[in-house]
Parts: C-alpha cells; sequence; structure tokens
C-alpha cells in the first residue's frame, strides 16, 4: 500500500481513483469536498503548500497555464523530500512526422513550450516519470458528442492521436506497480485515421479543410515494451 498525492484531480483522477484497490489517495481540488473514495483538500497551484508531505507517490496533472514552469518550481520545493513524482505532460510538446520520445520536442503553443520547460525541471529530479496522453476520449467526453459543436476543422488530413482515458489511468497505475522511473512515456491508442476520416463519421456537416496537413503519428511502443496492454487500442468503440 502507498500514499499518493493527486495534485490537479480532475477527469484524468477520477478514473485513477475508480481503478484504485488499495493504495491511500489524497487529492487537490481548487474547491474543497469530500469524496467518499479519498480525502480531498483545497490547493490552487501556486499557493503555498501547507498540509502533509509525506507520500510514497506524487502524480501531478494540472492544465497547462501561464507560468506553470515557474509555479511548479515552487510546488517542487515545498513538497521536498521528494520520494517519486509522476508528471502528466501532452504531446502537444511535438510537432509534427512519426514522433517517439526521443523526438525534438518542439511544440510552438504557449501551453506546449510551458510544458516542455516543466519536463525540464521534472528530468533533474532524482526519480519521475513523465507522461504524455493524446487527446483524451472516453464515453464521458466521447467525440460523437463534442463533434457536433464543430463547424470547421483545419489542416483535416493531419492524424489524430488520441487515448482512452481509462488507458492512462492504468498506465499511472501500472509505474507506480512496476516502480518504473526516470523514463518518459506517449500514451496513445495504434490508430491514426485523418481529422476528416474520424469526425465525419460523427458530423458530415463539418467543413474541412485540408490546406497545411501534415503527417503526425505518436508511436506508443516504448509505453507497450513495460508490458502495459491497452485496453482500448483502437478507436472500433467509438463506433458502438
Amino acid at each position: 500500500m502507498k500514499k499518493i498525492l493527486f495534485l490537479g484531480f480532475g477527469h484524468l483522477g477520477q478514473f485513477f481513483l475508480q481503478q484504485n484497490k488499495s493504495n491511500v489517495i489524497i487529492a487537490t481540488k481548487r474547491g474543497s469536498h469530500q469524496d467518499s473514495a479519498c480525502s480531498l483538500v483545497q490547493y490552487s497551484l501556486g499557493e503555498d503548500w501547507s498540509y502533509s508531505k509525506e507520500f510514497d507517490v506524487i502524480i501531478i496533472s494540472f492544465p497547462a497555464m501561464e507560468d506553470y514552469s515557474h509555479k511548479l518550481q515552487k510546488l517542487l520545493g515545498d513538497l521536498k523530500p521528494l520520494k517519486h513524482v509522476i508528471f502528466i505532460s501532452s504531446t502537444s510538446v511535438f510537432r509534427s512526422g512519426r514522433i517517439e520520445e526521443s523526438s525534438e520536442k518542439n511544440g510552438i503553443t504557449k501551453n506546449a513550450e510551458e510544458l516542455i520547460k516543466c519536463e525540464r525541471i521534472i528530468e533533474k529530479l532524482e526519480n519521475y516519470v513523465i507522461v504524455r496522453p493524446g487527446g483524451l476520449i472516453d464515453s464521458i467526453r466521447h467525440p460523437k458528442d463534442f463533434s457536433k459543436k464543430m463547424v470547421k476543422v483545419t489542416k483535416s488530413q493531419t492524424n489524430v492521436n488520441l487515448v482512452h482515458t481509462l488507458d492512462v489511468a492504468a498506465f499511472l497505475h501500472h509505474t507506480i506497480d512496476q516502480n518504473i522511473t526516470n523514463e518518459d512515456y506517449n500514451l496513445v491508442c495504434s490508430d491514426h485515421p485523418s481529422k476528416e476520416e474520424f469526425y465525419r463519421r460523427f458530423n458530415p456537416e463539418i467543413e474541412f479543410e485540408s490546406k497545411d496537413s501534415e503527417l503526425r503519428i505518436i508511436s506508443n511502443s516504448k509505453s507497450k515494451n513495460t508490458g502495459f496492454k491497452y485496453q482500448f487500442d483502437n478507436l472500433d468503440w467509438c463506433w458502438n
């Protein structure tokens, strides 16, 4: 049994909690309320940490934001000594091509640039894991629902890189159970249709513009090489 601090307990955190077997989980949210399955404390990134520091594993899962790297540096200082940190980043740190973990981190959006800075900070820790999920989809965040609001999709021949939230949560448990450290992993399913091919099946009324489309396929081989098996390794479940 391990004591786990889950910082930024949102949608992914709920899936992680549902899969928990015997670990003790303390989670943070901006609003303070209690959940029957874990203890919740009120905390916003950038504030002083005033709670316990005795954790076996710390999962950091905040959405990218302005000054994220500076706030992360402060948080890590507040939580010392650190035993094992898992940082949730994003595949947005990469641009285009056939992408593996060793590919150049050259994302150009402000959020991507902040995440790249954060990853550099995390990599200096003694025991860490960096996890980069693709776009999260599941029965709650189902493509058939959010595609209804789409009017136009640009770069429509660019590939999608998606992953079921359940698989991301399961991989977090896998890295903890297997005591994996000092590694980084890209998490996506193995199907990579174009945006147009994928979203047209849900909403044929969308306008698709192919200008500036590019090949963008992220490999999940490294995560599979740890012995992890994706429950949703293709997108077939989306059509059911």
